[in-house]
């Protein structure tokens, strides 16, 4: 699954999540950085969930993440057109992104833990740069 299709699932988690303000504002950069848009950004967070700028996967990944967060499961029509597109490995992949960051955002809603400088583009650029230099 690529990378940015996750950021946009851990950014709709963000948005159905009290508390998660942190995963919203460290996760812009990184979808940005990983080609992302403003436009999906934007979409976001307007929940205008069948926006173009989305993508047909990003839209998918969207309404899947918002089904699994809403109601713990999606419906038969979501899953369907998931298991059509990804293999189980990345459907089950996503679930876990999903899964983490609504415990994330519940724990730092609970704790009412501040919100860091934002840092997520500059550790990605991080990860990347020793990515390369161990090749």
């Amino acid at each position: 699954m690529m990378k940015s299709l996750r950021e946009l699932a851990i950014l709709r988690v963000a948005r159905l999540t009290p508390g998660a303000e942190y995963e919203w504002v460290q996760h812009v950069p990184i979808l940005l950085a990983l080609g992302g848009s403003e436009a999906q950004v934007a979409a976001l967070e307007a929940d205008e969930l069948e926006s173009e700028v989305l993508g047909e996967e990003g839209r998918l990944v969207v309404a899947f993440t918002t089904q699994v967060v809403r109601e713990a499961t999606p419906d038969e029509a979501t899953f369907a057109a998931m298991s059509e597109r990804f293999t189980a490995a990345q459907i089950t992949q996503l679930l876990l992104v999903i899964g983490q960051y609504m415990m994330i955002g519940r724990v730092m809603a609970t704790a009412q833990l501040e919100v860091d400088a934002v840092l997520g583009a500059d550790v990605l650029a991080g990860i990347e740069q020793r990515a390369r230099s161990e090749e």
